[in-house]
C-alpha cells in the first residue's frame, strides 16, 4: 500500500531531520514570552508596559516538532501494518493526522514568530488554541454527511484559518532591520506558511478520493514542516552572521545557510508537485491483487 509506504519514508525524513536540528540550538537565540501589564497610579494617566514570564527558543521548538511528527509516522506504520485501504484504513488515518496537527500545526506556528523576536503569551495561547479548533472541524467534516453542515464547517475552518495565516505574516513584515539584513528570507517564510497550510484545507475540499486525501496529506505535510522547519533553522543562523561582525555566539554554525534553504525549498516543493500528480494519476486496480495478497498472509 503506497500510505504504508509513504510513512516509512516520512519517518525516517522526520527523524533524520530531528537529529540534525538538535545539533542547530543557539542559547542566545532564546526570546521572551511577554505578557501585558496595565499600570494604574492616582492623578495620573495609566501606562501600559511588557513584563517577561519565560523565553522559548525557536529551533528547541522546531526539534521538538520534528520528533513528534516522526513518533506519529511511527504509529502510523503500527497502525497500518498489513491493512489494504479501506474505510477502517481512512478512519485509522484521518484520528492520527488529527491528534498530530493539533500539536504540530500550533507549535510550527508559534516558531515562526519565536523565530522573528519576543512573543506575548496570549499570542501563544491564539495560536495553539486556533489550530487546536481547526483540527476539530476537520475531523467532524470527516464524517459529518449533510453538505449544508459541511460547507458552514468549511467556512468557520477557512476563516480561523486565513486569521491565523494573517498573524503569522503580519508578524513576519513588521520588521525594522539594519543595510546588511538579509530580510527576504523572514518575508518568504510567512507567505509559504500561508500557502502551504491553506493548501491542505484546499485539498481537503476538493479531493474527495479519501485514499488520495491520505497520501496527500503525508506528502504535504512532510514538504511542509521540513521545509518551515529549516527555514526557521537558517533563518536563525544566518541572523546572527548578518548581525554580528564580530563575537558570534559560539553556536552559531557559519555556512551558506542561504544556498541551503533555497535548495531544500525548491527540490522538495518540486518533488511534492511530481508526488502529488502521481497519486492523483496513478491506476489504482493494479494495488489490489498485492493488497489482498498481503492481508491474507498478515491474517494467517
Amino acid at each position: 500500500m503506497l500510505l504504508y509506504n509513504l510513512h516509512i519514508a516520512a519517518f525516517i525524513i522526520h527523524f533524520v531531520s530531528f537529529l540534525l536540528s538538535l545539533f542547530t540550538h543557539i542559547s542566545e537565540a532564546d526570546v521572551d514570552v511577554l505578557i501585558t501589564k496595565h499600570v494604574y497610579q492616582s492623578n495620573k494617566l495609566s501606562l501600559t508596559t511588557t513584563e517577561s514570564i519565560s523565553s522559548i527558543n525557536a529551533n528547541v521548538w522546531v526539534s521538538i516538532n520534528e520528533a513528534l511528527t516522526a513518533f506519529s509516522h511511527a504509529i502510523a506504520i503500527y497502525l497500518l501494518y498489513g491493512k489494504q485501504s479501506s474505510k477502517e484504513v481512512n478512519n485509522l488515518e484521518h484520528g492520527r493526522r488529527t491528534i498530530e496537527y493539533t500539536f504540530t500545526a500550533g507549535i510550527l506556528s508559534v516558531a515562526l514568530v519565536a523565530n522573528v523576536g519576543a512573543v506575548f503569551l496570549q499570542d501563544i495561547i491564539f495560536l495553539l488554541g486556533i489550530n487546536v479548533v481547526i483540527q476539530g472541524l476537520g475531523y467532524i467534516i470527516h464524517y459529518e454527511d449533510d453538505k449544508r453542515e459541511i460547507n458552514w464547517l468549511y467556512g468557520g475552518a477557512f476563516l480561523l484559518l486565513a486569521l491565523e495565516i494573517a498573524y503569522v505574516l503580519l508578524q513576519t513584515l513588521n520588521i525594522e532591520y539594519p543595510e546588511q539584513f538579509d530580510m527576504i528570507f523572514y518575508q518568504i517564510m510567512g507567505v509559504i506558511f500561508g500557502i502551504l497550510y491553506i493548501s491542505f484545507g484546499l485539498v481537503k475540499y476538493f479531493v474527495k478520493d479519501k485514499n488520495k486525501q491520505d497520501e496527500i496529506y503525508v506528502l504535504m505535510s512532510v514538504t511542509t514542516k521540513v521545509v518551515l522547519s529549516w527555514i526557521i533553522i537558517s533563518n536563525t543562523h544566518q541572523g546572527f552572521m548578518d548581525l554580528f561582525d564580530t563575537m558570534l555566539p559560539a553556536d552559531v554554525i557559519e555556512m551558506d545557510w542561504r544556498t541551503l534553504q533555497i535548495a531544500l525549498t525548491v527540490i522538495l516543493l518540486i518533488l511534492m508537485d511530481i508526488a502529488i500528480v502521481y497519486v492523483l494519476m496513478r491506476d489504482r486496480k493494479s494495488e489490489e491483487p498485492a493488497q489482498a495478497a498481503l492481508s491474507k498472509r498478515h491474517d494467517l
